[in-house]
């Protein structure tokens, strides 16, 4: 059996702030795509959680954003780890679903 995958257009998709700054709203994907929770997860397993998590804040907020948040000198860890743990459960979201 072959699966045969093509690539889509990309659309325009819905987005969630995850976190601001001083009044400017950094955003990512209401709905991530799967392929950035699978690297997400190799990372974890291969790497380290800390590694994953920031590769996954970068990927969904971009490098600015990512910037802006490593720049911001008031950030706790209890503050980041809201803000991992918000985009980690969009990420993941779809893949933790239980199948039917």
């Amino acid at each position: 059996m072959s699966i045969s995958l093509t690539s889509k257009p990309a659309e325009e998709v819905e987005t969630i702030e995850l976190f601001s700054i001083d009044g400017v709203s950094y955003t990512i994907p209401n709905k991530a795509r799967v392929n950035v929770g699978l690297k997400y997860m190799k990372l974890m397993r291969e790497q380290s959680p800390t590694a994953a998590d920031a590769w996954l804040l970068e990927e969904l907020v971009g490098k600015e954003g990512f910037e802006a948040l490593t720049g911001y000198d008031d950030l706790s860890a209890e503050i980041l780890e809201q803000i991992v743990a918000a985009a980690a459960k969009v990420v993941l979201g779809e893949l933790e679903t239980p199948k039917a």
